[in-house]
């Protein structure tokens, strides 16, 4: 057998184990002659996408390969990860897992596209706009927080009390008061003995006009001339005129507004006066803020008031 009939021998025999449905190696055809042809051998050594040559047959000289299962691919997705082939030939990647939104965002409707994930707006959520000088912190349609400015406490206005004006001028007329007791003696002498009493911011000299009858006992009244009667036989002598040393008591000023009559006004005095002049408090309550005595609190009172709070009551 010549070595042209050896080779063409043993390419029909591959060819046939081929046709028969087995896997011929690569190397039976670097075992063929040079300048041979390799029609009718079987070499399957080019597997298509997510296929694999191990286990790779050929049939009627067409080469089958096995999906190649979990080799590694590209699905072409950018939104999956861990892409891998399958028993399908398919290449299949796990979907990227929109599940980390960031601030004023949620995961609720979240999508992907080339890669990176969309989430939509937390609208009302709470957040913290890091203001401490702000309330209700909550999440907008535009991703931000926004909380409401903590109102400004309000101050009321200074209460405006009534400009002082000068106390009331108030001239004192003194009173005085005196009494006199007369005694009738048998020896037709008459002895007047009188017992005054004053009340005054001066020391007066006051004359008793006196009528007088035995074992009697008249009243005087000051700065007058007694003429002396009685019904006995003889004219007693009684001394024309009496004087009387009045020693004065003085009566302490009244401090208007003092209501706890503590020697002085405070500005709660001055409340109640204006809350007893409104009508919403009795006069009962500040009886030294009613300075004429009618039962009730006037405006020229409360100025005299604020004047003794300003300046201090009045020395007694």
């Amino acid at each position: 057998m010549t070595l042209h009939t050896l080779t063409t021998s043993i390419a029909r025999g591959i060819a046939a184990v081929c046709a028969a449905g087995f896997v011929v190696s690569a190397h039976a055809a670097e075992r063929t002659p040079p300048g041979t042809s390799q029609v009718g051998v079987c070499i399957c050594d080019t597997p298509g996408f997510c296929e694999t040559t191990t286990g790779a047959v050929c049939s009627n000289l067409t080469c089958f390969y096995p999906p190649a299962v979990g080799q590694p691919c590209n699905d072409g997705n950018a939104c999956t990860t861990n892409d891998q082939c399958n028993s399908h030939r398919q290449c299949v990647g796990t979907p990227i897992s929109c599940t980390n939104p960031g601030m004023c965002e949620t995961s609720a409707g979240a999508s992907c596209s080339n890669g990176s994930c969309t989430y939509a707006a937390a609208i009302g959520q709470s957040c913290d706009d890091g203001n401490p000088n702000t309330i209700n912190d909550a999440c907008t349609s535009s991703k931000q927080c926004v909380g409401t400015p903590i109102p400004t406490p309000t101050t009321p206005p200074p209460t405006a009390w009534p400009t002082p004006s000068p106390p009331p001028t108030v001239t004192a007329t003194p009173t005085n008061t005196a009494t006199g007791t007369a005694t009738w003696m048998p020896t037709n002498t008459a002895t007047l003995i009188p017992t005054p009493t004053q009340t005054a911011t001066t020391t007066p000299t006051v004359t008793f006009t006196t009528t007088t009858t035995p074992m009697s006992s008249p009243s005087g009244t000051p700065m007058a001339t007694p003429t002396p009667t009685k019904r006995a036989s003889s004219t007693p002598t009684i001394p024309s005129t009496v004087p009387v040393t009045l020693t004065p008591t003085s009566t302490p000023k009244l401090c208007v507004g003092d209501c706890s009559g503590d020697g002085q006004v405070t500005v709660n005095e001055l409340i109640e006066m204006v809350n007893i002049a409104l009508g919403s408090a009795d006069v009962s309550t500040c009886l030294a803020g009613d300075a004429n005595g009618d039962g009730e609190i006037t405006v020229n009172e409360i100025v005299t008031g604020v004047n003794n709070a300003l300046n201090g009551c009045p020395a007694t």
